[in-house]
């Protein structure tokens, strides 16, 4: 009965290490390619201001962008960031051939005080004619 329950636990040990393992490399397969696709799928362009930058993370597909404003946190302020967005913004979809945005979400604003930034991120999402 001992020899029974010794070896029945070595198959399920042997099992699960081998099931642990494959999963584990599916998984980061899975996960690379995942990226690679997004990467592939987004374009992103960097406006530089006085004492700003704006990084635009677009997805064609989506017909979305991301919109960041990125400055020093001393001097930043929402209203500044919101116009200089807004501007971009209409920029954009003259250059792309839209006609109209809508917001995707609430405002971001992140600091980051390691590197004495402030991020201000809006989601947008365009529409064309078509």
């Amino acid at each position: 009965m001992k020899r029974l329950l010794t070896i029945l636990i070595i198959i399920f040990c042997t099992f699960a290490i081998f099931a642990q393992t494959t999963t584990d490399e599916t998984t980061t397969k899975t996960e690379q390619s995942t990226s690679d696709k997004l990467e592939a799928l987004t374009q992103t362009t960097v406006e530089k201001g006085k004492l700003y930058t704006i990084t635009i993370n677009y997805m064609q597909s989506m017909d979305e962008a991301y919109f960041t404003y990125s400055t020093n946190s001393a001097l930043f302020e929402q209203s500044e960031a919101m116009k200089g967005i807004r501007s971009s913004v209409e920029k954009f979809i003259k250059d792309h051939g839209y006609y109209f945005y809508t917001y995707l979400g609430a405002d971001v604003t992140k600091y980051d005080n390691i590197n004495e930034l402030a991020l201000y991120t809006s989601h947008f999402k365009f529409l064309t004619n078509k």
